[in-house]
């Protein structure tokens, strides 16, 4: 198991209904305990997407007029806009999940080239200015569902064979039979056991304001974290409406010796930070990021 988060993604064939197999994949991985942070690219209803819509609705003309590497630029920096997401989510521990990357851009744009050894050299030059020149982050795997006779997939076929430490095929048929969703399903989830990063560490966000009085730990709640019960007595949560009051959780698989102590230290670390984030709050030169800043250091990580 991994100890950071990983940034993974599943584009397909035309036919190879990989929006289904994006919603099992996600549905197993919160089973699983994992945090997942979710991406669908082009944002259309979002800012950064806004020349990609444009482009779409014919705004800066027909689309063989605009060419596949203009246009590209469009897709490429809706991406980028969104990288320092996919980057703290992956750094916070989650499991990035994303259709509609870079792979699917080069095989949307890439398909409008006729001669193989250009559409390679667009794939190449593609690749280089979105990882290279923009920086955008690189997924550890994309996993691409194909079916055979779908019209995109000898574009997907040269990705693979391109980019074979990127590119992971996976086939909707074998051996002349079409697979099952549900085998094809284990299959993603088997391909991707050993790069998981380990279940219920992904980190929470730190909240900008404590709660002005001391915690009361120690009550054992089962199927919650030790850390988003500090996060929610931080956060100033009415405890007694909405679970149990002013407790923190303790895991229950704690010895008796061991949980002791460890409410004995959450509670210790909840009232430091309380009376630093008050003293500070005292003193109109520091800012509430400033303050937050400094405070959010003295929370244990995952």
């Amino acid at each position: 198991m991994r100890s950071t988060g990983i940034f993974l993604v599943i584009e397909g064939t035309e036919g190879a209904n990989t929006k289904l197999q994006f919603e099992q994949l996600k549905k197993r991985l919160k089973e699983a305990g994992q945090s997942v942070a979710e991406f669908d690219f082009p944002r259309l209803t979002d800012t950064p997407g806004y020349f990609v819509k444009e482009y779409l609705l014919g705004k800066y003309g027909e689309p063989d007029s605009v060419g596949p590497y203009n246009s590209s630029l469009f897709y490429a920096l809706d991406r980028y806009d969104a990288g320092a997401s996919i980057r703290q989510a992956v750094e916070q521990g989650k499991v990035v999940l994303v259709s509609n990357y870079t792979g699917s851009a080069m095989v949307q744009q890439g398909q409008r080239f006729t001669d193989q050894a250009e559409r390679k050299g667009f794939y190449m030059w593609l690749e280089n200015l979105e990882y290279k020149v923009l920086g955008l982050p690189r997924p550890a795997a994309t996993l691409v569902l194909r079916q055979p006779d779908d019209a995109d997939t000898a574009a997907y076929n040269d990705l693979v064979s391109l980019f074979p430490k990127d590119f992971v095929a996976l086939d909707c048929v074998q051996n002349g039979q079409s697979q099952t969703a549900k085998v094809l399903s284990d299959q993603i989830w088997q391909s991707i056991q050993g790069v998981l990063p380990e279940p219920g560490k992904a980190e929470i966000e730190v909240p900008l304001k404590p709660v002005n009085k001391p915690a009361d730990p120690g009550v054992d709640l089962p199927e919650t974290s030790a850390l988003a019960g500090l996060h929610l007595a931080i956060n100033g949560v009415d405890l007694s409406q909405e679970l149990v009051p002013g407790k923190i959780f303790v895991p229950k698989n704690f010895k008796t010796a061991t949980q002791k102590e460890y409410t004995k230290v959450l509670g210790q670390i909840h009232n430091i930070y309380t009376k630093i984030y008050n003293q500070l709050s005292n003193d109109s030169q520091f800012s509430e990021q400033e303050i937050a800043q400094v405070v959010k250091s003295l929370l244990p990580m995952a």
